[in-house]
């Protein structure tokens, strides 16, 4: 069964009050091994996204009693879990100094190292390919699917450099998407993104503030639930024609400062900054 904005509202507030709940005891416990520095080197609590896992956790058993499709939900749950986890796993051990999938070939090419990176990025693949299949995709169709949900993911994570800059994105893309079933019944996926998108509204500020960020361990996970999204609500010629801007984009972002070409294009600058904290 699919769910009505009724039912997307009620996902959204769970998600929300759970976000609340986990950020608020997440920043005032602030554990040592989690504060770290940012770009600009101010402490703040890293690997925020696991609190994201809360409001997944309820949203999912809501999203099942509101009566929406509950192999679609399971599906973006357990991806988003799964993307999350390879996040948390490249947090804590990640590789300094290696930037995109090609430094990490690299590093495996001349060290003999596989770097966590790595193992995100093809796990990652694994995990968007078998959540495409879930969603319905077929034959060499769960090609593009995997691709989209895998490249979301890479691409919201590319973003998470600057404060509130993932965050935003995610709002925006989510209501965008959500938008799109005005019209009639959200696919159950779509249950897990109204969920997210409440949680992301509560967790926008403080990631604004610098008190917390996402981390992979959040904008992996976010950004494959939004891919997910989108593969639940189109076919495979928009999901090839998705999937193929987001590779241009993660291949540009890993060639180009993101930063300095917001900073050159009128306006994308100030959206950027917008909400965050200004510099001294």
């Amino acid at each position: 069964m699919n769910g009505s904005w009724i039912d997307l509202a009620i996902l959204a507030a769970l998600g929300a009050v759970a976000e609340w709940t986990a950020l608020r005891v997440l920043l005032h416990w602030r554990p040592a091994a989690l504060i770290a520095r940012n770009y600009r080197q101010v402490e703040v609590v890293s690997r925020g996204g696991a609190t994201f896992a809360a409001p997944v956790a309820v949203g999912a058993v809501g999203a099942v009693l509101l009566g929406l499709d509950a192999e679609a939900v399971l599906a973006a749950t357990l991806a988003a879990v799964l993307f999350g986890l390879l996040g948390w796993l490249d947090d804590a051990r990640g590789a300094t100094g290696v930037r995109g999938l090609k430094g990490h070939l690299m590093r495996l090419l001349r060290h003999r190292e596989v770097t966590t990176g790595l193992v995100k990025a093809l796990g990652g693949t694994g995990v968007g390919l078998w959540a495409g299949y879930m969603l319905g995709a077929e034959g060499w169709q769960v090609l593009p699917a995997g691709a989209v949900i895998a490249l979301s993911a890479n691409t919201l994570n590319a973003l998470d450099a600057r404060p509130g800059r993932a965050t935003k994105l995610l709002l925006a893309a989510s209501i965008a998407i959500i938008a799109l079933t005005v019209r009639g019944p959200a696919p159950g996926a779509i249950g897990v993104l109204a969920v997210l998108l409440g949680a992301a509204a509560v967790f926008a500020p403080a990631d604004l503030r610098e008190r917390i960020m996402l981390g992979d361990t959040g904008a992996n996970p976010l950004g494959a639930v939004l891919g997910i999204s989108v593969v639940s609500l189109t076919s495979w010629p928009t999901w090839l024609a998705v999937a193929a801007g987001l590779l241009a984009f993660c291949m540009a972002a890993d060639r180009w400062s993101l930063t300095a070409v917001m900073e050159r294009t009128p306006g994308l600058g100030w959206l950027d900054r917008l909400g965050r904290r200004k510099l001294p």
